[in-house]
């Protein structure tokens, strides 16, 4: 896995090349006469001696801060995963797989950052550095080798190693290497210790506020405006201990009671309960945001995300990975894990729990899907039939033949109550849309 830093990314960009990415992405030729006299219109003048010199255009890049700049440095970008993917579909580059039957991964592209993946051979690594190098010709990118790095595979060779960075002159990554402010690499033992820095992130924005000084209006403010928000990037990948939890939390407490490093003052003197303070302004409480409750609350929308597409990138690489033969809803754990397949399948209960199909069809599965708010129950209260007796296998298999009612009789003789009661109250949607 080869992570490239482009060096002054906006500043190097071709106009002729966003020309050439926006009409692949098949815009109208005027609209793109337009973009381009927005781009290469503006004049600059520095100050010299305290005067501005006379103005000058320049001929390449985009600006900082102007509204269409990230927009068209994504579009301009993106054709490197265009020409990725054909070098996949012709043979010559083959990506990573992490399982039988995963799609291939070849890169990871989000503005500057570049994550591209590939085997470690010979042959492959001179065919992406070809790539790269004529992206980087025709787009005007300029790689920053000193800030880029590449990672191995603990089975691949040293020799490998350095003749794979004889192509690439880049630095092997460590431990303490992050790609978009997370860490790349987390001790298999100790994952949340990676996050140590978001504590350190913490308290160092004590001292810049002078919060002893602040009214704890205006701590409460900063609490919910700078503190809270913090960790919200971080906890959308990973569940964090409780003890963790508890330390991001005990910074926050002291801030509100004393305004200073917890470290640096004696035991703050708390007169309410911290879950008091928590509750809504409706509860009596101020209203500040729990961190655990967000946490668990990033991931479970993640894990919904998962369930509601399966048909995405992310959910058939984690499927053939980790729950081959089986639907996320009765995925188990198994080992090793990912940090964030790890979070995910701890709040797979608490999903299963809230959410089940609307029924229309009635074409999935009986016993592995959430189809009823007691579908977790379902095979503990199952009534045993005796040998030979074939159960039904989807949900339809349960209702009247030729009509989208439930069969009574049948749900009664299957299961106990009052599973049996829920199931013959669970709605059927009359339209021919899929489950």
């Amino acid at each position: 896995m080869l992570k490239i830093d482009l060096a002054k990314a906006f500043d190097r960009l071709e106009w002729s090349f966003i020309v050439s990415a926006l009409a692949r992405k098949g815009l109208h030729g005027h609209f793109i006469n337009l973009i381009h006299a927005c781009i290469s219109s503006p004049t600059f003048s520095v100050l010299i001696n305290g005067q501005p010199s006379h103005k000058f255009k320049s001929f390449r890049g985009i600006r900082q801060g102007c509204p269409m700049s990230p927009y068209l440095f994504v579009i301009a970008i993106n054709e490197l995963s265009v020409a990725l993917n054909e070098a996949l579909a012709a043979h010559h580059l083959q990506g990573i797989s992490l399982g039988p039957d995963c799609p291939s991964i070849h890169s990871l592209l989000f503005a500057d950052d570049l994550l591209v993946c590939g085997q470690a051979t010979m042959q492959e690594a001179n065919s992406m550095a070809q790539l790269i190098h004529h992206f980087c010709y025709i787009s005007g990118q300029t790689p920053n080798w000193a800030k880029s790095a590449i990672l191995f595979s603990t089975h691949v060779s040293q020799t490998t190693i350095q003749e794979i960075k004889q192509v690439f002159p880049v630095s092997i990554m460590d431990n303490n290497f992050t790609h978009l402010g997370h860490p790349l690499i987390l001790p298999a033992k100790n994952r949340t210790a990676a996050y140590n820095f978001v504590i350190d992130k913490f308290l160092n924005k004590l001292p810049a506020y002078k919060a002893n000084m602040l009214s704890h209006a205006a701590r409460l403010e900063l609490i919910r405006s700078v503190f809270s928000a913090i960790p919200v990037y971080y906890m959308s990948n990973i569940l964090f201990t409780k003890k963790f939890i508890a330390k991001l939390t005990a910074i926050i407490r002291n801030f509100w009671w004393t305004g200073i490093r917890e470290n640096n003052s004696n035991k703050s003197l708390c007169l309410r309960a911290w879950k008091d303070i928590c509750n809504s302004k409706q509860e009596g409480g101020l209203g500040i945001r729990n961190l655990q409750a967000i946490n668990e609350g990033l991931l479970l929308a993640a894990a919904w995300r998962l369930a509601k597409d399966p048909s995405s990138h992310l959910h058939l690489v984690l499927k053939s990975k980790y729950f081959h033969d089986a639907s996320i809803w009765t995925a188990i754990s198994t080992t090793p894990k990912s940090a964030f397949w790890s979070s995910i399948l701890k709040m797979l209960p608490k999903l299963k729990d809230h959410s089940f199909y609307q029924l229309t069809q009635g074409n999935i599965s009986l016993w592995s899907t959430p189809w009823c708010s007691l579908w977790a129950s379902v095979h503990d209260n199952l009534i045993i039939q005796p040998s030979g007796y074939i159960y039904p296998s989807l949900v339809k298999d349960l209702w009247i033949p030729g009509q989208k009612v439930w069969n009574n009789d049948l749900i009664n003789s299957l299961f106990q109550q009052p599973l049996a009661s829920v199931i013959v109250q669970t709605d059927i949607i009359h339209q021919d849309c899929p489950d």
